[in-house]
């Protein structure tokens, strides 16, 4: 778990979010990062976030860290990790959120934010016991950003995202 880090001179406080308090106060960026997403058309559904972002703090194996800044959460990662699904003995950390403030992306701060936010992930990864450590990055937000940085810490393409409208709903 990581704790708060206190450090007088930086601005931006990362912890694990490990209390129902720590989710409520995700919720704003949780409906900013849906927002910005691809599926932004969809009605954002608070009882479906803190259903989800709940298990994080009942459960092991997942893990969702948060990056304040001055007391307002920018940044959040969200993890889990299991085993292969077609085979056993490789255990598989899988990040289903990594998102960075468009309030500060972009700018020196927020490349700190993403770089401790992937530093966190990565440890957990290790720590946990994964073979291997996925990101799924399918929210649509700064698709070439976001494959130059995943590069730039070591990440390889192995496949692709991939979407089919198949209803006439349309989105913005």
């Amino acid at each position: 778990m990581i704790e708060p880090e206190p450090n007088p001179k930086s601005r931006v406080v990362y912890y694990t979010a490990s209390t129902e308090a720590d989710v409520l106060r995700l919720t704003d960026i949780a409906l900013e990062y849906h927002s910005e997403s691809r599926y932004s058309s969809v009605p954002f559904s608070s009882e479906k976030f803190l259903r989800s972002f709940g298990r994080t703090v009942r459960s092991s194996g997942v893990l969702s860290v948060v990056a304040e800044l001055d007391g307002v959460p920018v940044g959040l990662m969200g993890a889990k990790v299991g085993e292969y699904f077609l085979g056993s003995g490789m255990r598989i950390a899988t990040n289903y959120i990594f998102y960075v403030s468009p309030r500060i992306r972009g700018s020196f701060v927020g490349g700190k934010v993403a770089v401790r936010l992937m530093r966190h992930f990565l440890e957990w990864s290790r720590s946990v016991g994964a073979d291997e450590a996925n990101i799924h990055a399918v929210s649509g937000i700064t698709p070439a950003q976001t494959d130059k940085f995943l590069r730039s810490v070591g990440f390889e393409t192995y496949g692709g995202n991939y979407a089919l409208q198949l209803t006439g709903a349309s989105r913005e």
